[in-house]
Order: structure tokens, then C-alpha cells, then sequence
């Protein structure tokens, strides 16, 4: 069965609205706390506990170049695809699938339960 692993997390330190050619992006100026954050995997924006977004990265940088991936203790800068209502504190964190092994349980009588 497939589920959920957190690769990593960053906090949201500033956001920043910057002049892109014809229009205006709003990037989320961060520190990576745990882990990595990674272009390729899905992320998920939680405010106050509350899952605010879910979606891709648009944009991953690190002093003004494009980067892939951004280990821990590193600050960066981040854009998502379709959504740019960062706040100050929100946590990002950076998702990816992974195979589980099923856990089974003996039960009275003989047999396997699946957990």
C-alpha cells in the first residue's frame, strides 16, 4: 500500500512580492527545518494546522538560481503553481509517496488481520 512520507519542511520567514516581466510573483522566503524540500515532489501548506494548499513547486531558488533541491538548515526561496497566499509562519511541507508493507496481527481462532 502506498502512503504519505514527509521528506521535509520549512517555515515561511517573509513573503515577497517581486516584479517578473509583466507581472508581479509572490514568493515565500524560507528556512528548510527537517529534510529537503524537492522540485519534484508534491508539497502542502499548512496555516495554524489547517491544510491551506496542495499542489507543485512552480519555482525552487537559492541566491536567485533555479535549484532542485534544498537541504536542511538552508534558506530559499519558493513559488507554487497556482497559488501564491503565503503568510508569515505557514508551514511547507514537501510529500512523497512511498511503498508500506502491509502490518498483520495474529487473531484468536488462526489467521492474519490487516492493520
Amino acid at each position: 500500500r502506498m502512503v504519505e512520507e514527509v521528506k521535509g519542511a520549512a517555515a515561511v520567514l517573509q513573503v515577497f512580492d517581486v516584479k517578473a516581466k509583466k507581472n508581479v510573483a509572490t514568493i515565500a522566503g524560507c528556512l528548510v527545518s527537517t529534510g529537503s524540500l524537492d522540485m519534484a515532489d508534491k508539497v502542502r501548506v499548512t496555516r495554524d494546522g489547517v491544510v491551506v494548499f496542495e499542489g507543485k513547486m512552480a519555482s525552487l531558488r537559492r541566491h536567485r538560481l533555479e535549484v532542485k533541491q534544498v537541504g536542511q538548515k538552508t534558506e530559499c526561496g519558493v513559488q507554487f503553481e497556482d497559488w501564491a497566499d503565503f503568510k508569515q509562519g505557514d508551514l511547507i511541507e514537501c510529500i512523497t509517496m512511498v511503498a508500506k508493507q502491509a502490518e498483520t496481527e495474529k487473531v484468536t481462532g488462526g489467521g492474519l488481520r490487516v492493520l
